[in-house]
């Protein structure tokens, strides 16, 4: 009984993890443009452990089921509150280009890092760098091509209740995972990276992909877009992705007693 609790903990801990590596990259890249990054947290939810360093508050929240990057004037409106002002360092101040780029890195993180641990799984393996290269290279493509087959199938319909899974069930099915070792957990967490990071880039209100949509559309239109409509499309995004995430996590626990 003790084992499955750790190994749950260890579960819970590994997709953390990958929560860290997509908003680390929207972190970085925010602070190599000049953005300031007003907290950094992982977790959601009430407040553990908090430390403020410089004009940043790194933050540890109670449920593990998420994390964020909280940037300066990201969600701007035309109130005269948050974002609009003159502050260079607001994100609703950055040039398209470089929304473009923060917005983008949380999922070129996710990307890059699944890359880079099947590279290592490889290499530990005894293969020379080139062939776990390719190998690395070959296996991110299956993973790809895993998630485009998978919304070609919700949008056809062709996906019932019980195949489809929340944070509840992936952390059971890495804690499933982790009884056949190591590496089969590795695979399975680059695999749920990959699928983060090419979810992420969907053009859906509230997602990341979401944003940049409106970013290039607020771009080409000069601005006619006004903040506060964008602002109310991705607050009613992110009231529909809390209920999914609310109706995942009540059906894997459904799926989880049978």
């Amino acid at each position: 009984m003790l084992m499955k609790i750790l190994t749950v903990i260890f579960s819970i801990f590994l997709f953390c993890l990958l929560i860290l590596s997509h908003e680390f990259g929207h972190f970085a890249v925010a602070k190599l443009i000049g953005v300031r990054v007003n907290e950094f947290s992982v977790g959601m939810g009430p407040l553990l452990f908090g430390k403020k360093k410089g004009d940043t508050q790194y933050s540890l929240r109670l449920f593990p089921i998420g994390g964020y990057c909280m940037l300066q004037g990201e969600d701007e409106t035309e109130d005269g509150e948050e974002g609009i002002s003159d502050d260079p360092s607001s994100f609703a101040n950055q040039s398209p280009l470089k929304k473009i780029a923060v917005l983008a890195a949380g999922s070129f993180m996710n990307i890059f890092t699944a890359l880079v641990v099947l590279l290592i799984i490889y290499l530990a393996l005894g293969y020379p760098f080139g062939v776990s290269a390719r190998a690395a290279f070959r296996v991110m493509g299956i993973f790809a091509a895993a998630v485009k087959d998978g919304l070609v199938q919700i949008l056809g319909g062709e996906v019932g209740r019980e195949d489809v899974m929340g944070v509840v069930g992936m952390v059971g099915f890495i804690s499933e995972q982790a009884s056949y070792g190591f590496l089969n957990v590795a695979f399975l967490l680059c695999m749920i990276s990959v699928n983060l990071g090419i979810i992420n880039m969907l053009p859906i209100p509230a997602l990341d992909g979401g944003r940049i949509l409106f970013v290039i559309i607020r771009w080409l239109s000069g601005g006619r877009l006004s903040a506060k409509a964008e602002a109310y499309v991705h607050t009613a995004g992110m009231v529909l992705l809390l209920a999914l995430m609310v109706f995942l996590a009540i059906n894997d626990s459904i799926n989880l007693l049978r």
